[in-house]
């Protein structure tokens, strides 16, 4: 009876191990019956041949494998793009990133870091080698912008950015994802892409007052990267906007068209702001710009009397450029140089010393 009882629990207990054995036993080897090799090497293989190998033989030999593979080897980069570690590992890291430095440096200094960081790096610096052939993997790449590690989503964004206008309105949504790292690196792909990004332009703007500085200042970078098209919203921006929005399009418009007869009219209008960190903004972005007009010129050197030393400070410093060299100046950046305030009695004698040594 005992030994009935023993029997039936061995089947009980063992019947599906065995049955969990062999799913695991068929699905291994469906997957390895699907695996793409080339030349009798597995995608995996090539990927961390085309990043890691670093001598030009088989950097060439890695690049001509992804050339001739072409879209047959997506589903095996987009598998290792999505590889992951053991819960613990991860976990490990994701906590001990969040910790304060030097706590951060005791952590993670005793975990190795996850295994398949490497992996997901080197798929997706393959899936950017293979440019717009990639399009089919652009919801893997999206999802790649979240990593935990910082190498595997800039390469992720370099691949959407290679894609190009395709990957656009998926880098669009990103750009309000909860995380500011994601945000920065859907920002930089759009910037990479170019004048294709134009419908990210309303997105980019409304990001120019972002809660995070980093991505306000990558935002600025992106917008003046799409260039000529972003003009007339930044311009709208300056004239109608307020607070950060129209300090980042001053900024932006400053980088992408640095011409005085096209931004000067808008950031005079600025320079009349309440806010005296947009009067700032509007001086340095003027002293950036070139050629010659004698209503901008006016306009600083009044700044000079502004009731905010920090405005102040950078009208001085706006005149002392080098664009702006003029005698025309200097009685006005003498009399700043007794400024009560130091940092504006410095600024307008840089100016002086400028402007005399030209």
């Amino acid at each position: 009876m005992f030994a009935k009882r023993r029997l039936l629990l061995c089947l009980f207990i063992g019947l599906p191990l065995v049955g969990f054995g062999l799913l695991v036993v068929s699905l291994a080897s469906r997957r390895s019956a699907e695996e793409v090799l080339y030349q009798g090497k597995s995608i995996k293989a090539w990927t961390l041949q085309f990043y890691y190998q670093l001598d030009q033989k088989s950097q060439e030999e890695a690049k001509a494998a992804f050339k001739a593979l072409g879209t047959n080897a997506l589903p095996g980069l987009a598998r290792l793009l999505g590889s992951q570690d053991s819960f613990w590992r991860v976990g490990i890291w994701s906590a001990g990133e969040k910790l304060p430095r030097p706590m951060r440096r005791v952590v993670l200094g005793t975990a190795r870091p996850p295994d398949t960081v490497g992996i997901r790096t080197a798929a997706a610096a393959a899936l950017a080698f293979l440019g717009p052939e990639a399009k089919p993997a652009v919801p893997d790449l999206v999802q790649a912008l979240g990593d935990l590690h910082p190498e595997v989503r800039w390469q992720a964004a370099r691949a959407l950015a290679r894609i190009g206008e395709g990957a656009v309105p998926d880098l669009v949504a990103m750009l309000r994802d909860p995380h500011p790292d994601v945000r920065q690196a859907a920002s930089f792909a759009l910037g990479e892409i170019g004048t294709a990004a134009a419908p990210a332009i309303p997105a980019l703007i409304e990001g120019l007052k972002d809660h995070d500085g980093s991505v306000r200042e990558r935002n600025v970078h992106t917008l003046s990267a799409i260039g000529r098209p972003a003009m007339p919203a930044l311009l709208q921006t300056i004239e109608q906007e307020r607070g950060l929005l129209r300090q980042g399009a001053a900024q932006a418009l400053t980088q992408l068209y640095p011409l005085r007869r096209v931004a000067a009219p808008a950031l005079l209008k600025m320079l009349q702001d309440e806010e005296a960190a947009s009067r700032v903004q509007a001086l340095e972005s003027l002293g950036a710009l070139s050629g010659r007009d004698a209503t901008a010129d006016e306009a600083v050197m009044a700044a000079l009397k502004d009731p905010v030393p920090q405005v102040r400070a950078a009208a001085a410093k706006a005149l002392g450029q080098t664009i702006w060299k003029t005698n025309s100046a200097m009685p006005a950046l003498v009399e700043a140089s007794k400024d009560p305030v130091a940092s504006v009695r410095n600024a307008a004698s840089e100016a002086l010393q400028r402007i005399e040594a030209k």
